[in-house]
């Protein structure tokens, strides 16, 4: 799979990127809302949107309770969430 990837100078790149062995992003541990964690709390979590830049990946493990867990992502200096579910034992 080819994807155009932008570095830390914001100049695309083309070519093939490849994660066999998994991708590992930062991820935060603290309380956030069970249904909808607001702009404060990711703030909190990650630090200011617009500093973390577009395309910022990181997860939530709601106050460390293996049970709420987030995919967060940055763009356009604003946070985008999806909540997970735990897989079934």
């Amino acid at each position: 799979m080819t994807r155009n990837i932008k570095n830390q100078f914001d100049n695309t790149s083309k070519g093939v990127v490849n994660f066999e062995n998994g991708v590992r992003t930062k991820q935060a541990v603290n309380q956030v809302h069970d249904t909808a964690p607001t702009i404060g709390e990711l703030t909190t979590s990650f630090g200011d949107p617009a500093t973390l830049g577009r395309g910022f990946i990181g997860t939530v493990d709601d106050n460390d309770g293996d049970t709420n867990f987030y995919l967060v992502a940055v763009s356009d200096g604003s946070f985008f969430y999806t909540k997970m579910t735990k897989a079934a034992a």
